[in-house]
C-alpha cells in the first residue's frame, strides 16, 4: 500500500516518484485515479487489528492528500480506501443504501470493545 500510496501524483507538491512534467492535467488524473482504485483493490482484502497499523502517519497523510482536491472522484476513490481500511468486521456491506434506521439493532452489526491504540489514534 505505501509502494502504491507513493506514487500518486499531487498537484503543487514534488514528492511522488513518477515523472508527470509531459502528461498534462488530464494525464496526472487518470494516474491518480488509476492507482488510488489499485490502492482499493489491495485495501477490500486486508484486514487489521488496529487503525493504528492500518493508518499509520506515513500512510495516511498522503492518502488525505488527494481528498482536498475539487475532483469529486479522487475524493470518492480516497473515502472508498478509508472505509475498507477502518471496517474490520465488514459492516459497510450492511450500511451500504439504508437512508433510514428504524432499529440499528436490526442490521447485526458486529462490535467489539475499543482497544487503547484506536482509541489515542482517533484523539491524534
Amino acid at each position: 500500500m505505501m509502494f502504491i500510496m507513493g506514487r500518486v501524483p499531487v498537484f503543487g507538491t514534488s514528492t511522488h516518484t513518477l515523472d508527470i512534467s509531459q502528461l498534462g492535467d488530464l494525464g496526472t488524473r487518470r494516474i491518480q485515479i488509476m492507482l488510488l482504485r489499485s490502492l482499493l483493490m489491495v485495501t477490500s482484502g486486508y484486514k487489521a487489528k488496529t487503525i493504528v497499523t492500518a493508518l499509520p502517519g506515513s500512510f495516511l497523510d498522503p492518502l488525505l492528500s488527494p481528498s482536498l482536491m475539487e475532483d469529486y472522484e479522487l475524493r470518492q476513490l480516497v473515502l472508498e480506501v478509508m472505509h475498507n481500511l477502518m471496517d474490520r468486521h465488514d459492516n459497510r456491506a450492511k450500511l451500504r443504501g439504508i437512508r433510514i434506521i428504524p432499529d440499528v439493532a436490526d442490521l447485526k452489526i458486529k462490535r467489539e470493545k475499543i482497544c487503547r491504540q484506536d482509541t489515542s489514534f482517533m484523539k491524534k
